[in-house]
């Protein structure tokens, strides 16, 4: 898959690919390759949101889960 796509884009993929259940989809790390700072911003911005909210009845992590168990590419 090639990633020419702008920065909007980049972005855009990479918020749906959060929402994969079974970790970070496997075309992640090729869009990180080319958009690293972007998808970088996005997953950090998500997992400050998990750790602002997790006390507040939602006991779920799923990106900082991910990112930590299945991101050795990032």
């Amino acid at each position: 898959m090639g990633w020419a796509a702008g920065r909007d884009e980049a972005e855009t993929a990479t918020r749906y690919a959060l929402h994969e259940l079974n970790g970070f989809s496997n075309w992640m790390p090729s869009l990180y390759r080319v958009h690293s700072q972007t998808v970088i911003d996005v997953v950090v911005k998500e997992i400050d949101h998990e750790l602002a909210t997790e006390g507040s009845g939602s006991e779920r992590l799923d990106v900082l889960q991910d990112a930590s168990w299945r991101s050795s590419w990032m």
